[in-house]
């Protein structure tokens, strides 16, 4: 004889919801010993750019002891570069190619995840589809705010990491007063002391500049907004009411 309540279709439709609700959230931004997500994708990110820095430093130090031998060889005749200067010259250049490569990680990263999350969350009925450009970054953080309008005001804080990422990686560092995101960057620069900003005078008919990262701090201060952004993104979904797709 079976006893007990019996089964409540629509109760046992809401529990399945919200199971799979919390699947996709955790397959998304990731569960210790289960999925491997987003977040654990910026944590390993973080050690790379450590290793990449211990690399750079290492690379340079070689060089300078490189450089330090021809000076004492050559006494006063000495006049760089010499040949055995130019031999090992690649390692000075080592911190400008992996900070180009860095950033433009951590923006690739940033934006796929961001479009990932955007699409799951949509699906999930949590919140509507805004964008008007789906390849922009802005678009989806901006609908994100559907959820919170708090997170609204990470995207200023995002525009001068992603204009930085946008002029390294695609014009060696060269930017015009009046460019696309300019505004946010020029406030953002005069606070900081890992970017070196030179005057390039007039370049195509504009007033031109060239910036350049001198420190690594830049790629952990903008991962670390973008960690912020999605430990803020999980907070506000997880706790959201599951939406009924009927």
């Amino acid at each position: 004889m079976i006893t007990g309540k019996p089964r409540d279709p629509e109760e046992e439709e809401e529990v399945n919801a919200e199971e799979d609700y919390r699947f996709e959230l955790a397959f998304f931004f990731g569960e210790e010993g289960r999925f491997y997500g987003i977040e654990d994708e910026l944590h390993d990110l973080g050690e790379l750019i450590k290793v990449v820095g211990k690399t750079v430093i290492s690379e340079e130090a070689e060089f300078h002891a490189v450089q330090r031998r021809e000076q004492e060889n050559a006494g006063e005749d000495y006049q760089s570069p010499t040949e055995g200067e130019l031999a090992v010259w690649h390692k000075l250049k080592y911190r400008q190619f992996t900070y180009k490569a860095m950033i433009s990680l951590i923006q690739s990263t940033f934006e796929d995840g961001a479009q990932r999350l955007h699409a799951l969350l949509t699906a999930e009925g949590q919140m509507e589809d805004l964008r008007k450009d789906r390849g922009k970054l802005g678009d989806p953080l901006k609908d994100f705010a559907q959820l919170d309008p708090s997170l609204a005001a990470y995207w200023d804080q995002v525009r001068p990491f992603m204009f930085i990422r946008n002029k390294v990686g695609h014009q060696d560092g060269v930017y015009y007063k009046g460019d696309s995101n300019a505004d946010a960057f020029e406030s953002f620069v005069k606070h900081r002391t890992d970017i070196k900003v030179t005057d390039e005078g007039i370049l195509n008919g504009k007033h031109s500049f060239r910036m350049k990262i001198t420190k690594s701090t830049v790629l952990t201060d903008y991962l670390n907004l973008v960690k912020e952004i999605f430990s803020e993104l999980y907070k506000t979904a997880i706790n959201r009411p599951v939406v009924s797709k009927k």
